[in-house]
């Protein structure tokens, strides 16, 4: 009877120390992250703005009215929306669904496009699933600066730089 006694407690001692860790692993993944981990997710969302931005300005070179269809597929596959890490929000009609604000930081992001001449947006934000991951989020306001805007998007109007259409917005994880 005394070794089942035992047994038992030492399980629940077990139990408790394997419990206080997993609550001390759980709430490391709450904290905010460090200075220097949001400092190395901007440089990762440099080069991808960088590296996107060369995309879309190909994409632009290349177009024309002859095959603006297949460059709108082409910059669609790019700009997926399966992927959070790259998008391109917008509000003019008419408008993919895909392409609507789905957060407040986008809807922010937009706002500050269309209505604050182009004023970008960025925020560190926590997700809201079960994983607490930390992100920085970046808005890059977009103008209908050139030729081609409006060979796809012909509710633009003429070429307009000052004309303030939408925005790419970034989503990079924050390490641990």
């Amino acid at each position: 009877m005394h070794v089942n006694k035992l047994t038992v407690l030492s399980a629940a001692v077990a139990s408790l120390i394997v419990g206080v860790g997993a609550v001390a692993i759980a709430r490391t993944g709450n904290q905010p992250p460090s200075q220097a981990n949001i400092n190395y997710a901007k440089g990762v969302a440099n080069l991808l703005q960088n590296e996107t931005l060369a995309a879309l300005l190909k994409e632009f070179d290349e177009t024309t009215a002859a095959n603006a269809a297949q460059g709108k597929v082409a910059i669609g596959l790019i700009f997926n929306d399966a992927n959070p890490a790259i998008r391109l929000i917008g509000n003019l009609s008419p408008l993919d669904p895909g392409n609507v604000p789905r957060d407040s930081f986008e809807r922010t992001a937009l706002f500050n496009a269309v209505n604050l001449n182009g004023t970008p947006f960025e925020a560190i934000e926590q997700s809201q699933d079960e994983d607490n991951n930390w992100f920085y989020r970046r808005s890059i306001p977009l103008s209908n600066f050139h030729p081609a805007c409006v060979i796809c998007h012909t509710n633009f109007g003429p070429q307009n730089p000052n004309e303030w259409v939408g925005a790419l917005t970034l989503r990079v994880p924050i390490p641990n």
